[in-house]
Protein backbone atom coordinates (compact mmCIF):
# COMPACT_ATOMS: atom_id res chain seq x y z
CA UNK A 1 0.00 0.00 0.00
CA UNK A 2 2.73 2.37 0.77
CA UNK A 3 4.46 2.06 -2.24
CA UNK A 4 1.35 2.39 -4.25
CA UNK A 5 0.71 5.76 -2.19
CA UNK A 6 4.25 6.99 -2.82
CA UNK A 7 3.88 6.02 -6.72
CA UNK A 8 0.87 8.28 -6.79
CA UNK A 9 1.98 11.49 -5.15
CA UNK A 10 5.36 11.21 -7.33
CA UNK A 11 3.24 11.14 -10.47
CA UNK A 12 1.01 13.91 -8.85
CA UNK A 13 4.72 16.20 -7.89
CA UNK A 14 5.66 15.21 -12.12
CA UNK A 15 2.43 16.52 -13.43
CA UNK A 16 2.33 19.55 -11.37
CA UNK A 17 6.02 19.86 -12.58
CA UNK A 18 5.07 19.61 -16.12
CA UNK A 19 2.36 22.02 -15.96
CA UNK A 20 4.68 24.57 -14.10
CA UNK A 21 7.84 24.02 -16.83
CA UNK A 22 5.23 23.84 -19.39
CA UNK A 23 4.23 27.62 -18.21
CA UNK A 24 7.26 29.01 -18.09
CA UNK A 25 8.08 27.37 -21.68
CA UNK A 26 4.69 29.44 -22.82
CA UNK A 27 5.21 32.38 -21.26
CA UNK A 28 8.85 32.72 -22.18
CA UNK A 29 7.88 32.52 -25.75
CA UNK A 30 5.10 34.73 -25.68
CA UNK A 31 7.60 37.24 -24.15
CA UNK A 32 10.18 36.42 -27.11
CA UNK A 33 7.55 36.82 -29.97
CA UNK A 34 6.01 40.09 -28.36
CA UNK A 35 9.75 41.62 -27.87
CA UNK A 36 10.81 40.31 -31.54
CA UNK A 37 7.32 41.67 -33.13
CA UNK A 38 7.71 45.40 -31.24
CA UNK A 39 11.18 45.64 -33.04
CA UNK A 40 9.35 44.52 -36.20
CA UNK A 41 7.43 47.19 -35.46
CA UNK A 42 9.56 49.82 -34.82
CA UNK A 43 12.02 49.06 -37.23
CA UNK A 44 8.60 49.24 -39.93
CA UNK A 45 8.03 52.38 -38.23
CA UNK A 46 10.92 54.13 -38.91
CA UNK A 47 11.48 52.87 -42.41
CA UNK A 48 7.97 54.20 -43.47
CA UNK A 49 8.90 57.68 -41.75
CA UNK A 50 11.98 57.74 -43.32
CA UNK A 51 10.38 57.13 -46.29
CA UNK A 52 7.79 60.51 -45.88
CA UNK A 53 11.05 62.45 -44.42
CA UNK A 54 13.17 61.79 -46.93
CA UNK A 55 14.12 64.31 -50.08
CA UNK A 56 16.20 64.08 -52.94
CA UNK A 57 17.45 67.56 -54.66
CA UNK A 58 20.20 67.87 -57.33
CA UNK A 59 21.56 70.70 -55.49
CA UNK A 60 22.01 69.13 -52.00
CA UNK A 61 21.95 65.83 -52.20
CA UNK A 62 19.47 64.03 -49.67
CA UNK A 63 17.56 66.67 -47.06
CA UNK A 64 14.96 66.13 -44.36
CA UNK A 65 11.56 67.86 -44.62
CA UNK A 66 11.04 68.74 -41.25
CA UNK A 67 7.28 70.09 -41.83
CA UNK A 68 6.37 66.41 -42.77
CA UNK A 69 8.06 65.12 -39.67
CA UNK A 70 6.13 67.91 -37.77
CA UNK A 71 3.18 66.69 -39.04
CA UNK A 72 3.46 63.39 -37.22
CA UNK A 73 5.01 64.77 -34.35
CA UNK A 74 5.82 68.33 -33.11
CA UNK A 75 8.27 67.17 -31.02
CA UNK A 76 10.65 66.70 -33.89
CA UNK A 77 14.29 68.64 -33.44
CA UNK A 78 16.15 66.93 -35.86
CA UNK A 79 17.76 63.83 -37.56
CA UNK A 80 20.45 61.83 -36.97
CA UNK A 81 22.65 60.25 -39.02
CA UNK A 82 26.01 57.91 -38.78
CA UNK A 83 26.56 56.71 -42.29
CA UNK A 84 27.16 53.09 -42.96
CA UNK A 85 25.44 52.12 -39.73
CA UNK A 86 21.67 51.76 -38.32
CA UNK A 87 21.55 55.09 -36.97
CA UNK A 88 19.57 57.45 -39.29
CA UNK A 89 16.58 58.78 -37.07
CA UNK A 90 14.59 61.33 -36.07
CA UNK A 91 15.61 63.30 -32.73
CA UNK A 92 12.79 64.71 -30.48
CA UNK A 93 12.73 66.51 -27.24
CA UNK A 94 9.41 65.94 -24.78
CA UNK A 95 8.93 67.42 -21.75
CA UNK A 96 10.66 64.70 -19.69
CA UNK A 97 13.14 62.27 -20.31
CA UNK A 98 10.58 59.17 -19.72
CA UNK A 99 7.99 59.65 -22.41
CA UNK A 100 10.11 58.75 -25.55
CA UNK A 101 11.59 55.64 -23.63
CA UNK A 102 8.61 53.88 -24.50
CA UNK A 103 7.46 55.41 -27.26
CA UNK A 104 7.75 55.62 -31.15
CA UNK A 105 8.50 58.61 -33.03
CA UNK A 106 4.79 58.56 -33.92
CA UNK A 107 3.51 58.22 -30.45
CA UNK A 108 3.01 54.16 -30.40
CA UNK A 109 3.92 52.55 -27.55
CA UNK A 110 6.84 50.45 -27.87
CA UNK A 111 9.89 49.50 -25.64
CA UNK A 112 11.99 50.50 -29.22
CA UNK A 113 11.42 54.04 -28.22
CA UNK A 114 13.15 57.25 -29.77
CA UNK A 115 16.16 59.21 -29.84
CA UNK A 116 15.47 62.03 -27.99
CA UNK A 117 17.40 65.20 -26.42
CA UNK A 118 17.28 66.05 -22.70
CA UNK A 119 14.00 67.54 -22.10
CA UNK A 120 16.19 70.67 -20.27
CA UNK A 121 18.69 71.19 -22.63
CA UNK A 122 18.59 74.12 -25.25
CA UNK A 123 18.22 72.54 -29.22
CA UNK A 124 20.42 75.12 -30.66
CA UNK A 125 23.12 73.79 -28.52
CA UNK A 126 23.88 77.16 -26.52
CA UNK A 127 25.03 75.06 -23.35
CA UNK A 128 28.21 73.54 -22.55
CA UNK A 129 27.28 69.80 -23.04
CA UNK A 130 23.53 68.25 -24.65
CA UNK A 131 22.88 64.84 -23.76
CA UNK A 132 20.82 62.96 -26.44
CA UNK A 133 19.58 59.41 -25.31
CA UNK A 134 18.39 56.16 -27.09
CA UNK A 135 18.07 52.55 -26.42
CA UNK A 136 20.94 49.40 -27.11
CA UNK A 137 18.37 47.22 -28.79
CA UNK A 138 19.23 43.25 -29.28
CA UNK A 139 17.49 43.94 -32.79
CA UNK A 140 20.58 45.93 -33.45
CA UNK A 141 18.82 49.12 -33.75
CA UNK A 142 18.65 52.31 -32.09
CA UNK A 143 21.75 53.60 -30.54
CA UNK A 144 23.13 49.91 -30.60
CA UNK A 145 25.87 50.96 -32.52
CA UNK A 146 27.79 53.38 -30.42
CA UNK A 147 29.41 50.54 -28.47
CA UNK A 148 31.05 49.59 -31.64
CA UNK A 149 33.12 52.91 -30.52
CA UNK A 150 34.94 50.62 -28.21
CA UNK A 151 36.95 49.42 -30.87
CA UNK A 152 40.01 52.15 -32.73
CA UNK A 153 39.14 50.76 -36.56
CA UNK A 154 35.47 51.57 -35.44
CA UNK A 155 36.34 55.14 -34.78
CA UNK A 156 38.51 55.50 -37.40
CA UNK A 157 35.72 54.73 -40.22
CA UNK A 158 33.08 56.70 -38.49
CA UNK A 159 34.55 59.88 -37.00
CA UNK A 160 31.44 62.17 -37.57
CA UNK A 161 27.70 62.02 -37.47
CA UNK A 162 25.39 64.23 -39.37
CA UNK A 163 22.75 66.22 -37.58
CA UNK A 164 20.14 67.80 -39.72
CA UNK A 165 17.93 70.22 -37.89
CA UNK A 166 14.75 72.42 -39.00
CA UNK A 167 17.61 75.85 -38.18
CA UNK A 168 20.37 74.18 -39.54
CA UNK A 169 22.97 71.06 -39.79
CA UNK A 170 25.82 70.11 -37.68
CA UNK A 171 28.69 67.66 -38.32
CA UNK A 172 28.81 65.76 -34.83
CA UNK A 173 32.86 64.63 -34.41
CA UNK A 174 33.84 62.02 -32.13
CA UNK A 175 35.90 63.08 -29.11
CA UNK A 176 35.78 60.35 -26.45
CA UNK A 177 33.82 57.30 -25.43
CA UNK A 178 33.63 56.00 -22.39
CA UNK A 179 31.97 53.00 -20.14
CA UNK A 180 30.20 54.71 -17.24
CA UNK A 181 27.80 53.34 -14.16
CA UNK A 182 24.64 55.10 -14.33
CA UNK A 183 24.56 54.77 -10.43
CA UNK A 184 27.41 57.72 -10.57
CA UNK A 185 26.67 60.82 -10.94
CA UNK A 186 28.62 61.16 -14.28
CA UNK A 187 26.43 63.76 -16.24
CA UNK A 188 27.15 67.02 -16.41
CA UNK A 189 26.11 70.22 -18.60
CA UNK A 190 26.36 73.40 -16.53
CA UNK A 191 30.23 74.55 -15.61
CA UNK A 192 31.18 77.29 -13.97
CA UNK A 193 33.94 78.58 -16.26
CA UNK A 194 35.76 77.48 -19.43
CA UNK A 195 38.47 75.79 -17.61
CA UNK A 196 36.02 73.59 -15.13
CA UNK A 197 34.25 72.52 -18.50
CA UNK A 198 37.68 71.39 -20.48
CA UNK A 199 38.75 69.39 -17.00
CA UNK A 200 35.35 67.56 -17.49
CA UNK A 201 36.10 67.08 -21.28
CA UNK A 202 39.69 65.60 -20.07
CA UNK A 203 38.41 62.77 -17.66
CA UNK A 204 36.22 61.18 -20.24
CA UNK A 205 39.34 61.59 -23.07
CA UNK A 206 41.70 59.46 -19.94
CA UNK A 207 39.58 56.98 -20.09
CA UNK A 208 38.49 56.51 -23.84
CA UNK A 209 38.21 53.48 -25.85
CA UNK A 210 39.41 55.00 -28.95
CA UNK A 211 41.93 57.69 -29.78
CA UNK A 212 40.73 61.10 -31.57
CA UNK A 213 42.15 63.72 -33.30
CA UNK A 214 39.12 66.18 -32.37
CA UNK A 215 39.86 68.64 -30.65
CA UNK A 216 37.87 71.34 -28.21
CA UNK A 217 38.80 75.32 -28.53
CA UNK A 218 37.41 78.11 -26.40
CA UNK A 219 33.48 78.44 -27.10
CA UNK A 220 32.95 74.67 -28.36
CA UNK A 221 30.09 72.99 -27.34
CA UNK A 222 29.50 69.27 -27.42
CA UNK A 223 26.58 66.46 -27.67
CA UNK A 224 26.88 63.82 -25.03
CA UNK A 225 24.99 60.55 -26.98
CA UNK A 226 24.14 57.87 -24.20
CA UNK A 227 22.78 54.20 -24.20
CA UNK A 228 22.94 50.94 -21.83
CA UNK A 229 25.35 48.22 -22.63
CA UNK A 230 25.55 44.83 -21.01
CA UNK A 231 29.17 45.35 -19.73
CA UNK A 232 28.03 44.99 -15.72
CA UNK A 233 24.77 46.49 -14.06
CA UNK A 234 23.69 49.71 -15.13
CA UNK A 235 26.64 50.31 -17.73
CA UNK A 236 26.50 53.14 -20.40
CA UNK A 237 28.66 53.53 -23.15
CA UNK A 238 28.86 57.46 -23.22
CA UNK A 239 30.17 58.88 -26.96
CA UNK A 240 31.13 62.91 -26.51
CA UNK A 241 31.26 64.90 -29.67
CA UNK A 242 32.10 68.26 -30.57
CA UNK A 243 29.31 70.38 -32.31
CA UNK A 244 30.44 71.67 -35.40
CA UNK A 245 27.98 74.19 -37.62
CA UNK A 246 27.49 73.17 -41.00
CA UNK A 247 28.04 76.61 -42.78
CA UNK A 248 25.12 76.83 -45.54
Amino acid sequence: MSRRRLSRRGRTILRVMFAVLLCVFLFSTWKVYTIQHAYRTGNDTYAEIAGKAKRETEDSGETIDFDELAAINPDVIGWLTLDGTVIDYPVVQGTDNAYYLEHLFNRDVNHMGSLFMDYRSDPYFRDYITPIYGHHTNSGAMFCTLENYKEQAFYDEHPQFLYRTPHGDYIFEAYAGTLMNAEEDFLKTGFADETAYRIYLETFREHSTFVSDTEFSEGDHAVMLLTCTADFENARYVLICRVVPVLQ
